[in-house]
């Protein structure tokens, strides 16, 4: 299963089929590490999942990379999702934080 399929099951909570949408968008369309917009719908459910994460998202000067976390203030669960593009890097941290959670 790739990437956008498992966001699409695990963070957005849709089943895998050809005929589900993610907010109106067939999942065989659904490709939010590759979408930036697409990437932001997942910040908004992970939101909606659990109200009080805090997202970053930056640039790594150091390794030329994207960073994404999602965390929980004044606790030690912290989620990083790196990646050469923002939209993978929030996929990654998505999948992280929920795993965990």
């Amino acid at each position: 299963m790739g990437i956008d399929e498992r966001v699409a099951i695990e963070v957005m909570g849709y089943k895998a089929a050809r005929d589900y949408c993610v907010n109106g968008i067939p999942i065989a369309d659904f490709h939010p590490s590759k979408r930036i917009e697409q990437a932001w719908m997942v910040v908004e459910k992970m939101k909606v999942i659990h109200p009080d994460w805090q997202f970053e998202l930056g640039d790594n000067h150091h390794e030329g990379k994207w960073y994404a976390l999602f965390e929980l203030p004044m606790t030690d669960h912290q989620y990083y999702g790196f990646a050469d593009t923002a939209p993978m890097a929030i996929c990654r941290a998505a999948l992280k934080a929920k795993e965990t959670k």
